[in-house]
């Protein structure tokens, strides 16, 4: 089994497309470790990676993030970009810069590998960093964040000259946290979902890859389906074409009725979907 299909998915259930995925996958002989799920944007990524409740907004979503990178997916290289993100966001403006120069590696006028050794030891450890994803959010997991956040922003401004955001404590407050844990904990009976490489579009350019399935919305798949002429129809291009063997396309179950005569015209088959 081999070639481009198309099945409904609902965001809401991302299980269930992540289960249809693996399915087809399946069928086609290709491995978890083969394959990937990509998405338009970061944003996206991030969501569907975490398969979680999304929690968390602004500045706090990206240390939720961080901590559901680390701790269900041992993904710490995401985990840190995560970090770096949230601590940046904690910063005064003056120092907007910083993320580019931390995540590209780059930046002469500081000690970035002191710098970087400081956000890393925040991030890995759960005890005295960002806290662990199983902490229930709104009463254990924020509160620790942000009293481990002060200390590390001390450090950051004691040694490395950085100042704190008058409001920082207000981009960490309880908005969009809720009373469960971050990432549900394990349970018996519950059927453990294939954990797949989760990324963007543009940090794949250049691979091949087995098996791909690409999540759009309405507009991605308009403009991808309308060709290469624009930047997001150019980036549905780069996903289909990362694909070596098996690509999927997850439209959206409510826009399916549209679009399901123009993807058999192009040869899409439908498969059994979320």
């Amino acid at each position: 089994m081999s070639g481009a299909y198309y099945f409904a998915y609902k965001k809401e259930e991302k299980d269930n497309a992540i289960k249809s995925f693996a399915a087809l996958l399946g069928q086609a002989g290709i491995g978890v470790d083969d394959a990937a799920v990509l998405c338009r944007s970061a944003e996206w990524a991030a969501d569907w990676a975490g398969g979680e409740k999304e929690q968390g907004q602004g500045v706090l979503r990206h240390f939720v993030n961080a901590a559901i990178q680390r701790d269900k997916f041992s993904r710490f290289d995401d985990a840190f970009e995560h970090c770096c993100a949230g601590v940046v966001g904690l910063l005064d403006d003056s120092h907007g810069a910083l993320l580019s120069e931390l995540t590209r590696h780059s930046g002469v006028e500081r000690n970035f590998q002191a710098l970087r050794r400081v956000l890393w030891s925040f991030v890995k450890d759960p005890a005295k960093g960002v806290p662990h994803a199983s902490l229930v959010a709104d009463t254990d997991w924020q509160p620790a964040l942000l009293a481990r956040a002060e200390t590390m922003l001390a450090i950051l401004s004691a040694e490395h000259g950085f100042k704190a955001a008058a409001t920082w404590k207000a981009k960490l407050a309880k908005r969009k946290i809720f009373n469960q844990p971050l990432m549900r904990p394990a349970e018996l009976g519950i059927e453990v979902l294939p954990t797949f490489r989760v990324s963007t579009v543009h940090k794949v350019k250049g691979e091949s890859i087995r098996g791909v399935l690409y999540v759009c919305n309405q507009s991605h798949l308009d403009e991808m389906l309308g060709g290469t002429e624009t930047e997001v129809g150019k980036i549905g291009y780069v996903a289909l074409t990362r694909a070596r063997d098996l690509f999927v396309l997850g439209v959206p179950a409510t826009n399916l009725k549209k679009y399901a005569p123009r993807l058999d015209e192009l040869g899409f088959t439908k498969a059994g979907g979320a």
